[in-house]
Parts: structure tokens; C-alpha cells; sequence
């Protein structure tokens, strides 16, 4: 008999669990049968693989393998799709994304049900996937390994997800499944607050074998419940929707800002050409804050704009790197070793040195105030280090090097790069060209000696 997730208050904590409360949304019904086929797209040594296998045979199903050739080959899993006829897909999303971009519009119309888990579950995807699979069920879930890899579910009926959403949702538990949100000292949160997800029920794993320490700190018990801290983030809507937000331990603290670096990539999926975003802190010219981001027909210089109108100047990554598929491990993870590897090598090509004389005054006084040296025309303010009272600095230092008065800290603030304030500028001021006259005879005067100036003054 199926059941339903009701919830369990006292104050503010807040506990939701398993039971047969009427009113509230049941858990989604997945019955499968002999006529069933699940394309197993995910490594063996994945723990999404164990649905595959007994999943399926235990029902009287099949499972159609892919070659190990074809492991990223997506063509071949549409052609497998059709050719044995599959009903049944489970697999990390950018395996389905990949899947989405190989094929066209009826293509993958067999599909009965896809089960998406182990990662991010972009918004994009239910519509895109009702465009291939019409009338195929989108359920998306959650979990870890150490509570049966799936706790959590949450079925998208509407392939126009609703506007507030960053990612498909958790959802709620599944049955026999308990879930709370804590703060450090292990207090349930308020709703809407964040902390860490905590899950308990039947599916919790006894520990982790000869290492009594790392068990006792990751299966604690209260009042007769044993519980798995995930390291996950979380916040509880107050429908009980629970929300996915990231890795605890993806969280950086650059240039004295603490950063999640989920809310960086949830606003750049925010974007209508992003599939999915991935932030990240490169240290290849100083630290700085980097994302690269699935998608096309859209430019890092777009996404800068785009980021600049929804994230603090702080969250502004000081590199965007466009690639249309993100690279991924082997079990259809996000590979960020490799990510971070795009971070680098973007470094150097992404790089714009100052061409103007204008450019190469404001680019000077940047480095020597910022302590960065070179510095480009796309570098960041607050990536490079900046802050109020150094822009201040670089604000007098200007003025003095451009002689004039129309040089603001509004004006930094409002273009965040070097390159930007230097066209604010030349565009603002009253007598155009003049400050690049005057920067160009500052630059002259810079590469001079005392002893050329002494001289150029009493030939004057």
C-alpha cells in the first residue's frame, strides 16, 4: 500500500518522514514487469547500477548492456533505445543530457520512465526529455551510498518546471526514509534556512567497516534513531518540498567573502542558454573565482553581464569558460579535476592586455594598488582582491595619473574590470579624447628618467 510524507514538528525543528497521513502528496508508484528493458549506461562499479541490475531482473525484466566502447558514445544508446526496445532509464543527468543532445524530437519514444540521481537535476531537462519520450515520467532522486543510494523523490509531472526552481527539487522521502536539515550543534533548521541533511530510516547502513571513528562521526543516534550526515546542504520549503544546495565542503572563502559555490552556479543555470553550471576557485593568476558552464550560442562575456545582474560583485566569477558538454568520470559524474584543468588553461587564452594608453594607465595602477602585477582588461575587481578602501586607492591614483576629477569609486563598482572602467571613462568624460591624450603623456613620463625629466623640463 503506498504511503505518504507528513511531517513532525516541535518549535521551529522540523523532521519529515514516512507515514499514512492522508493530504499530502505520496510517494510516485514504479511498477515494473517481463515486457520491461533498463539501458545501463552507468558503470558497474557506480552504485546507480544496482537498480539496473536487480531493479529490473527481479521484476522479470531485461537489461541492455553498452558496449565499452559505446560508453560515451550517445548515438549508440539511442540506437539501443530503439532497437530493444527500452522502457526504462537511470542514470546520472548529464547522461541524459548527452542523450537529449544526440537525438531529435519522437526519438527516444519508448521511453516509459527515466529515474535521474547522483548529481544536479537541471530544470531544462523535463521539457527537453518530453520533446524525445512524450509521455515519459521524469522523477528525479536523492541520496548517498550509505542509505541505499536513493532517499528522496520528487516526480516533475509539467515539463515547464515552476520559475523558482534552480534545480529539480529532493522532493520528499521515500517510503520507510526520514530526513532532517541541521545547523552545526545538530537543531533542526527553520524552514527556508540552510544546513545539513541528516538521513535515517531503514536504508541507513550499519558503518563503515574497520573504522570505528569515522562511523561513531558519520552515524550518530538520537531518541532511538540512527542517522547518516550526508555533508550535503539543504533547506526544507515550507510545503515540505526539501531542496538540494550542494556540497557542505564546496564552500570557499576567497579574498574574505565566504562563498557556496552551488548559488554561483545556480544563478548561471539561470540563464535560458546554460544546461548546467560548475564553479570552482583557480589559483593560476592569483586566486580567483571560475565557472565553466554546458551551453551554446552564448558568450563568456554574455554570461559575466547575465552573472553581474543576479550575484553580488564578489560572486562575479572572473572566468566563464562556454563548452557545449561538460566533461564527466566514468560512473557519468561531473569530472572536476578536469573542469579545474579548463580553469587553467582558459587563463592564459582568456587573457586581454590593455591596448589603449588609457587602458594601460588604469591596468597599471590596478596591479601596483591590488599587488596583482599584470593585470587584464576582463580581471575582476573583487577577484583580484579588491575592496572598498583599495578602490578608494586606486580611485586618488587615477585622478592624480589622469588629471581629472570625473574618476569615481561609483565608476569601478559599476564595471568591475579594468577594460570596463577604462571605456566608462573615455565615454563619460566632457572633452572627448583628453584622457587618452593625458594618459598617453603619462605613460611617457613614466618610462622617462629623473635625469630626462630634469632635462625635458629645462628645455621646456
Amino acid at each position: 500500500m503506498p504511503t505518504t510524507a507528513a511531517s513532525w514538528t516541535a518549535g521551529w525543528a522540523r523532521m519529515w518522514f514516512s507515514s499514512s497521513s492522508a493530504g499530502i502528496l505520496s510517494p510516485p508508484r514504479l511498477i515494473w514487469g517481463p515486457s520491461d528493458r533498463c539501458l545501463a549506461v552507468s558503470a558497474l562499479d557506480f552504485d546507480l547500477s544496482v537498480y539496473d541490475l536487480f531493479g529490473l531482473l527481479s521484476a522479470g525484466g531485461a537489461v541492455v548492456l553498452v558496449e565499452e566502447a559505446d560508453r560515451l558514445e550517445a548515438r549508440q544508446w539511442a540506437e539501443l533505445v530503439r532497437t530493444h526496445r527500452v522502457t526504462l532509464l537511470n542514470c546520472a543527468p548529464p547522461l541524459l543530457d548527452m542523450l537529449l543532445l544526440a537525438t531529435g524530437p519522437g526519438e527516444l519514444a519508448g521511453l516509459r520512465t527515466v529515474l535521474l540521481g547522483g548529481d544536479w537535476v537541471g530544470t531544462d531537462l523535463p521539457g527537453r526529455l518530453a520533446e524525445r519520450a512524450p509521455g515519459c515520467r521524469f522523477i528525479g532522486l536523492g541520496g548517498t551510498t550509505e542509505t541505499a543510494i536513493h532517499s528522496t523523490v520528487c516526480e516533475v509531472t509539467d515539463a515547464q518546471v515552476p520559475a523558482h526552481w534552480r534545480a529539480v527539487p529532493y522532493g520528499t522521502p521515500l517510503r520507510n526514509v526520514r530526513c532532517r536539515v541541521v545547523d552545526a550543534q545538530g537543531r533542526d533548521c527553520p524552514d527556508w534556512v540552510p544546513g545539513e541533511l541528516w538521513i535515517g530510516g531503514d536504508g541507513v547502513a550499519l558503518g563503515y567497516r574497520r573504522d570505528p571513528e569515522r562511523t561513531a562521526e558519520k552515524f550518530p543516534e538520537g531518541d532511538g534513531i540512527r542517522w547518516y550526515r550526508t555533508g550535503d546542504l539543504a533547506r526544507y520549503w515550507p510545503e515540505g518540498t526539501l531542496e538540494f544546495l550542494g556540497r557542505r565542503d564546496h564552500q570557499v572563502k576567497l579574498r574574505g567573502f565566504r562563498i557556496e559555490l552551488g548559488e554561483v552556479e545556480a544563478a548561471l543555470a539561470g540563464h535560458p542558454a546554460v544546461r548546467r553550471a560548475v564553479a570552482g576557485v583557480t589559483r593560476a593568476q592569483g586566486a580567483q573565482l571560475a565557472a565553466t558552464v554546458a551551453a551554446e550560442d552564448v558568450t563568456e562575456d554574455d554570461l559575466r553581464e547575465w552573472s553581474r545582474t543576479v550575484l553580488p560583485p564578489h560572486m562575479v566569477p572572473a572566468r566563464i569558460v562556454v563548452v557545449r558538454e561538460l566533461p564527466l568520470t566514468s560512473n557519468g559524474k561531473l569530472d572536476r579535476r578536469t573542469v579545474a584543468q579548463l580553469w587553467e588553461s582558459a587563463e592564459e587564452l582568456a587573457h586581454r592586455a590593455p591596448g589603449t594608453a588609457l587602458e594601460n594607465v588604469v591596468a597599471r595602477i590596478w596591479g601596483d594598488v591590488l599587488g596583482t602585477g599584470r593585470v587584464g582588461l576582463d580581471d575582476g575587481f573583487f577577484a583580484l582582491g579588491g575592496d572598498s578602501v583599495l578602490a578608494t586607492v586606486i580611485v586618488s591614483r587615477l585622478r592624480e595619473a589622469l588629471d581629472t576629477s570625473e574618476v569615481s569609486v561609483r565608476a569601478l563598482f559599476a564595471t568591475v574590470t579594468a577594460g570596463g572602467m577604462a571605456k566608462r571613462l573615455s565615454a563619460e568624460e566632457e572633452t572627448p579624447g583628453r584622457l587618452e591624450q593625458v594618459a598617453a603623456i603619462h605613460l611617457e613620463i613614466e618610462g622617462m628618467s629623473a635625469a630626462e625629466i630634469d632635462s625635458a623640463l629645462r628645455d621646456a
